[in-house]
């Protein structure tokens, strides 16, 4: 954030008070787990917990996570505790969740609705909230708006402003530290 106010081209001044956490969280842009404890609409929870599995499934290269519809039961806290477990080890092991690339700091206010939802679910409540008023960091807004992936050709991927996983992480963290490089030597 300060990068991007010292890099603009307007004589404003933020004082220091802008740049010091106040009621703030961590946010991970991929969510840490993809089943909550607090569970109302089981059909959007099967809905999350099928996009986890085909994200960690595409991943994985040895350990599938295979359910089918007839094996969820949310009502089972044995099972969900079970397959919410299994889950998780297997993120950890292939999606870095809690690197650079997938944090952003948000106002609690903003932050504490999200829970388990996706990329697209939070990035249009974002920019949402930033139409009302809210403060959104200038990173954060960035990061929703994936300004770090770079066009390959002239071709146009409009699914990608729609998912968050693996690659846009690596390319966010990359880009990150490239900016602060940049910003330290002068470049």
């Amino acid at each position: 954030d300060i990068i991007s106010i010292l890099s603009t081209n307007s004589n404003g001044r933020l004082t220091a008070k802008y740049f010091k956490a106040h009621k703030e969280d961590l946010e991970h842009i991929f969510p840490q787990t993809p089943i909550g404890d607090k569970i109302k609409d089981k059909d959007k929870q099967t809905q999350i917990l099928k996009q986890y599995l085909s994200i960690i499934n595409k991943l994985s290269k040895e350990e599938k996570i295979i359910i089918e519809d007839n094996d969820i039961d949310w009502d089972n806290i044995e099972w969900r505790n079970g397959i919410k477990e299994q889950i998780n080890n297997l993120i950890t092991e292939l999606i870095p969740i809690n690197s650079l690339g997938n944090m952003c700091v948000l106002h609690e206010s903003v932050n504490r609705g999200y829970g388990n939802d996706f990329f697209l679910e939070k990035r249009i409540d974002i920019m949402r909230k930033s139409q009302e008023g809210y403060f959104i960091r200038p990173h954060v807004y960035d990061a929703f708006n994936k300004i770090f992936v770079k066009r390959q050709d002239d071709t146009i991927d409009m699914t990608m402003m729609t998912k968050w996983d693996k690659d846009d992480i690596l390319e966010r963290r990359k880009y990150i530290i490239t900016e602060i490089h940049k910003f330290l030597s002068n470049e």
